[in-house]
């Protein structure tokens, strides 16, 4: 199933959000005429035709019906795809709520600890990051993008890379300065993604001149002060505050299994078994 993204229709000049779609339509379109026609993973539908797939939003195919946008179930090209409705006074800056970070996490965690465990040679993702995460028709998080995946060889505890690979902020340092991949550099991946999740913020920021900060230091320096709650994605702070205390131990567990993760050394660090395991306990406490 896939998913395709609409916005209520409006009438009026156009204003910067709308500049910036185009301009970003521009570039995905420079982007795909670069890969001389192989493929074209990105389309382009018209209101119309979106208007169309749901039936003009019939309110039998809605899915979710949440504060600022409708999910709706439509057929495009005899494909069933999942259509996502923005209102007008969305704000596409929130997050998930921690309630479904969490549940994304526990589902992550599960598939990883199976590639870890599941198979006679352990599979290491290498890979981990959130555009490496797609949803099925129930909404259950799924691994996406396979393609630097390995199963580390009989009689080696690691794979070695000639030169490293990944998304820098996401990749252990271990992995950065010796070329060595295992299990536990997946985990410290996950743990990025975890910090990612509960801030809602980007792997870094670029300052006025030009320096790069990176997030999981900017949590390091939190956490040292004990002022972490400060970077906590606002819309999951507002949701502690309505909330009971049992939600606050449950971010408390979160935030704390996300620092074993990155722990900056690899034996500090918990297998993905213990952080599913871990991750399941945190949720009951919800």
């Amino acid at each position: 199933m896939g998913l395709c993204l609409g916005k209520s229709k409006s009438s009026g000049k156009a204003d910067k959000s709308t500049v910036k779609s185009m301009n970003n339509k521009v570039l995905l379109e420079k982007l795909i005429a670069s890969s001389n026609d192989i493929y074209n993973p990105i389309r382009d539908f018209s209101f119309q035709e979106l208007t169309t797939a749901t039936n003009n939003y019939d309110r039998e195919s809605i899915i979710i019906q949440e504060s600022g946008y409708i999910l709706y179930k439509g057929v495009l090209n005899a494909r069933a795809v999942s259509i996502l409705k923005f209102g007008e006074n969305y704000n596409s800056d929130n997050q998930y709520k921690f309630c479904f970070n969490n549940i994304i996490a526990m589902e992550i965690a599960n598939a990883l600890a199976y590639l870890h465990v599941g198979f006679p040679r352990p599979i290491v993702f290498k890979n981990i990051k959130l555009s490496s995460i797609l949803f099925d028709e129930d909404h259950v998080a799924k691994l996406f993008d396979f393609s630097l995946a390995e199963s580390i060889p009989d009689g080696e505890t690691h794979i070695k890379d000639a030169i490293p690979i990944g998304i820098m902020g996401f990749v252990a340092t271990e992995y950065v300065t010796t070329g060595d991949y295992n299990e536990k550099c997946d985990v410290f991946s996950f743990g990025v993604l975890l910090l990612v999740l509960l801030t809602g913020q980007k792997l870094y920021s670029i300052d006025e001149a030009g320096d790069r900060h990176w997030l999981l230091n900017r949590v390091k320096k939190h956490i040292e002060c004990n002022t972490f709650d400060e970077i906590v994605d606002p819309v999951i702070r507002e949701e502690l505050c309505i909330q009971s205390s049992e939600k606050d131990k449950q971010v408390q567990a979160f935030v704390e299994l996300a620092v074993k993760c990155v722990s900056e050394s690899a034996e500090d660090r918990p297998t993905m078994i213990d952080v599913a395991k871990q991750l399941r306990q945190a949720y009951r406490f919800g």
